[in-house]
């Protein structure tokens, strides 16, 4: 081995043979094929070969690092040409379930997606006659022809299988179900790692919430603003949305670019895992806590009252569940909310005509990626 440490570095034989006597050294008898078909000495060697391009660059005056070819037409090249811009240089792949419900939040058409492992029973295996079968999807258990369940059968579930749970973006006929799980499965095969693979992709269904109820209006409180604002309260709450953030708004919430831009670059903006948690989906839908998101939205006074409508017929019911397949949706044509001033009713056509406009109009744009000023907050200089 040379004597000089920053020859070394540019010696791949050296550097190998240093790395393989440190690892007999602390592995012992634990690990003892060092032979270049073991894949730990296959990431031992891309190491090496790391050290040495970079000792081979390090090793360069930082202008001749930093320079680049002139233009075809002739001007002179910029002056950040050699310099890797942040979104250039940190992003990855999709590694983890996260990461994989990132890139399909990011299609058009997508307003929430959750990526979960798929833990459903696929085939039976019958030890006393070395049988495998299929099961068939709705099948609850495994049992003989008689019904009851034999101590030789077997559940087999395998491992790496994921299930993707879809809600569309916009209206029913805004977004093409069949089309979207297409686009989502041609780009979760581009990227599910090995050993994994998509059991299924489905779109959820809504389940359209509509309420009946009578709100009265603060003084001064404009009807038509505060009945869009109680319906558009109402629709976050039953589907809460995972909002898309610009580069501006997470840098002023205190977080640093590596954590920004680690993980798969997206193109509709970035997503704040503080928002993650407050945008699961329902399993049911409570009165009590519709009464809260009521009370909070401003030129709300008071509700008289509040409840489900069943098949267009008030409910005494305080709970409503969601069945595993749907998602919550506020149906606002559907419901009967009643405005009240001094105890007399003031909506008419007209006023909830302007409050669905206002509302629909409010719910496009909360689905539109973030807009910001032009210049980049990461600009090189």
């Amino acid at each position: 081995m040379a004597a000089d440490p920053a020859l070394s570095a540019l010696d791949f034989d050296a550097l190998r043979q240093r790395a393989i006597g440190t690892l007999q050294r602390l592995a012992g008898q634990t690990w003892t094929d060092h032979n270049s078909h073991d894949p730990g000495i296959t990431v031992l060697e891309a190491v090496c070969y790391a050290i040495t391009d970079l000792a081979y660059r390090g090793d360069h005056p930082v202008a001749d690092l930093l320079a680049s070819l002139p233009t075809p037409d002739g001007t002179p090249p910029s002056g950040a040409a050699g310099l890797f811009t942040a979104d250039q240089v940190l992003p990855s792949g999709p590694v983890t379930a996260d990461d994989l419900r990132r890139i399909v939040i990011d299609l058009p058409g997508v307003r929430n997606a959750w990526v979960e492992p798929a833990d459903a029973a696929l085939a039976s295996h019958d030890a006393a006659q070395a049988l495998l079968a299929p099961m068939a999807p709705q099948a609850a258990g495994v049992g003989t022809a008689s019904g009851r369940s034999s101590p030789n059968v077997s559940l087999l579930r395998p491992r790496g299988l994921l299930r993707v749970l879809i809600e569309k973006s916009g209206s029913e006929a805004d977004v093409d179900g069949g089309m979207l799980e297409r686009q989502v499965a041609q780009r979760l095969q581009q990227w599910r790692a090995l050993g994994e693979d998509i059991a299924e992709i489905r779109v959820l269904d809504r389940l359209p919430v509509a309420l009946d109820g009578s709100i009265e209006l603060a003084p001064g409180a404009d009807g038509s603003e505060t009945l869009a604002a109680v319906s558009l309260a109402l629709a976050r709450h039953l589907s809460p949305p995972l909002p898309f953030r610009s580069l501006r708004e997470m840098l002023a919430r205190g977080w640093r670019t590596d954590q920004i831009f680690e993980g798969p670059l997206m193109q509709r903006g970035f997503l704040d895992p503080a928002d993650w948690a407050a945008a699961g989906r329902r399993d049911a839908v409570r009165v009590s806590d519709l009464i809260q998101v009521v009370m909070a939205v401003p030129g709300v006074a008071a509700i008289k009252r509040l409840g489900l409508l069943r098949d267009g017929k008030p409910s005494t019911d305080w709970l409503l569940p969601v069945p595993p397949d749907r998602c919550a949706s506020f149906d606002m044509p559907g419901s009967r909310l009643q405005l009240e001033r001094g105890g007399l009713r003031i909506d008419h056509p007209a006023l909830r005509a302007q409050a669905r406009r206002l509302y629909e109009a409010r719910l496009r744009r909360s689905a539109l990626p973030p807009q910001g000023p032009d210049d980049d907050p990461l600009a090189l200089p």
